[in-house]
C-alpha cells in the first residue's frame, strides 16, 4: 500500500464534510496488478472455503451472502492484505483522514473478512453493531475494498448511504474494482445494498472494521447488534 500518493489533509476535509455522514471513496487504492491477483486468489478458493457456520441465512434483511472471517483460511495474498491493514502505517493513514485517534484493527474480523454475494442477494439498510462482542471495544470505522471488475449499473449492488431520518438515499457508491470505501460507524449511519444483485458473477468485497477503547459521549448508546431498517 502506497500512502504517499494521497493528500491526507484534503481527504480529511472530504471525509468530514461528506453527506449524509462522514465517508470517503478512494479509487485505485492498490496497485492494479496486486488487486487483480487478490481477486483471482479469492475466486480460486470460492465457494468451498466459505464455512457453513459463516453463511448469512436468507431473511428480509439479507440474502445470498457468505462471509469468510477466519484469516487462517485466506490465501497468501488476502492474508497479507489483512496483515497490512493492521500495520501502524495503515492505522495512521486512517486516523489522519478520519480524525479518530487510537484506532485498533479487529483481530477477530468479526462480521468482516471476505464477503461474497451471489445473484439475487441483498443487504437491507441498517446501522452497524456498536460494541465488539468479544473485546467490548467501540466500533468506529468501516473500511471496504470492492473487487468487481465488470460491474455495470444494471447489476445493482451499490452501497447506499441514507439520511439520519431514513427518508431517502443521499449517496450511492458503486462497488467497482479496487475502490476503497471508508465511513464512520454511528447509530444513525444507515447503509446497505437493498437492490438485489443481478450479475451472474458474485459480488466480492473485503470488509475491515476499526475500534477504539471509548467513543464520544454524544455517540454512545447501549451495546447492540445491527439496527435494521426494512420497508
Amino acid at each position: 500500500m502506497d500512502f504517499s500518493k494521497w493528500n491526507k489533509e484534503k481527504l480529511h476535509e472530504e471525509f468530514k464534510e461528506a453527506k449524509p455522514f462522514s465517508h470517503l471513496v478512494l479509487d485505485h487504492f492498490l496497485d492494479d496488478t496486486h488487486v487483480n491477483a487478490l481477486l483471482e486468489e479469492i475466486k480460486e478458493y470460492d465457494p468451498i472455503y466459505f464455512p457453513a457456520e459463516d453463511v448469512v441465512h436468507d431473511t428480509a434483511m439479507k440474502s445470498n451472502k457468505r462471509c469468510l472471517t477466519d484469516s487462517r483460511m485466506f490465501g497468501p495474498i488476502a492474508r497479507a492484505f489483512v496483515e497490512q491493514s493492521r500495520t501502524k502505517e495503515m492505522i495512521s493513514f486512517l486516523e489522519n483522514i478520519t480524525g479518530i485517534d487510537n484506532l485498533e484493527a479487529d483481530p477477530y474480523l468479526f462480521g468482516g473478512g471476505i464477503h461474497r454475494t451471489t445473484k439475487g442477494g441483498h443487504l437491507a439498510i441498517h446501522a452497524d453493531y456498536n460494541v465488539h462482542p468479544f473485546t467490548k471495544k467501540h466500533r468506529r470505522l468501516n473500511v471496504i475494498l470492492y473487487l468487481n471488475p465488470s460491474w455495470k449499473p444494471e447489476d445493482n449492488g451499490a452501497c447506499e448511504l441514507w439520511d439520519k431520518q431514513m427518508t431517502q438515499c443521499e449517496t450511492k457508491i458503486a462497488p467497482i474494482m479496487n475502490r476503497l470505501l471508508l465511513f464512520r460507524v454511528t447509530d444513525d449511519g444507515f447503509h446497505g445494498h437493498p437492490e438485489p444483485w443481478q450479475s451472474d458473477d458474485p459480488r466480492y468485497s473485503i470488509a475491515l472494521y476499526y475500534f477504539t477503547k471509548d467513543r464520544p459521549e454524544e455517540e454512545k448508546s447501549k451495546p447492540h447488534m445491527a439496527l435494521w431498517r426494512t420497508f
